[in-house]
């Protein structure tokens, strides 16, 4: 086998964007704009087994949600404006 000297690759790393300290923690400015953007959410799923009845099929209890927000927030002559986004979804448990 040949084996020859690695070369590191020469790749424009896109910027970090810069932390908006003055909002809060979590947020990032939002690159070419003066807009502070947040992204988060969580994720749930649960499983189980029940108990079987006698002559009944019992439903396993399975269930999933999850959440996700979005907090922007932008400077403007006439003050900050802020938009916030919440979706929620899931299937509840049986």
């Amino acid at each position: 086998m040949l084996a020859g000297p690695a070369a590191a690759l020469d790749l424009a790393l896109p910027p970090i964007p810069a932390p908006c300290a003055a909002q809060g923690p979590g947020f990032a400015a939002l690159g070419g704009t003066h807009t502070c953007l947040r992204i988060g959410g969580r994720v749930r799923a649960e499983a189980g087994t029940a108990p079987r009845r006698p002559g009944r099929e019992a439903p396993s209890p399975v269930g999933a949600s999850g959440r996700l927000s979005i907090d922007a927030r932008t400077p403007t002559e006439l003050g900050p404006v802020r938009t916030f986004i919440r979706l929620h979804g899931g299937a509840p448990e049986r």
